[in-house]
């Protein structure tokens, strides 16, 4: 197993593929397993995006919403990966109902840790 792995990662990054499209070439020899693998390989990214909640660029979008005349009942992220926009809003509006889509466990387990 650690042999094929070896081969489809050479292969991939040889192609140009990303982290994605090896484990989808993983897939036919060994299964669901390759979606577990993805998904495990691609935590640190979903601790990464976290992590960017100070970014600038993510303040900005906070500050925007927030400049605006009236003080929104609801907010609804979808796509909000592990929430960061929707920790700088709600710092915002403490009194909004902030809400995020996300289809992704393991992106949407880290707010939950804080």
């Amino acid at each position: 197993m650690r042999r094929l792995i070896q081969i489809v990662e050479t292969i991939s990054s040889k192609l140009g593929y990303g982290i994605r499209n090896r484990y989808h070439l993983l897939e036919p020899f060994i299964g669901t397993k390759a979606r577990e693998m993805e998904w495990a390989a691609r935590h640190n990214l979903a601790e990464g995006y976290w992590a960017g909640r100070e970014h600038p660029v993510k303040h900005y979008l906070a500050d925007v919403v927030f400049s605006l005349d009236f003080t929104p009942k609801t907010i609804l992220e979808v796509g909000c990966a592990s929430g960061p926009n929707l920790y700088l809003l709600a710092k915002k509006f403490p009194n909004t109902k902030i809400s995020g889509v996300y289809l992704r466990h393991v992106a949407t387990d880290r707010p939950r840790q804080n």
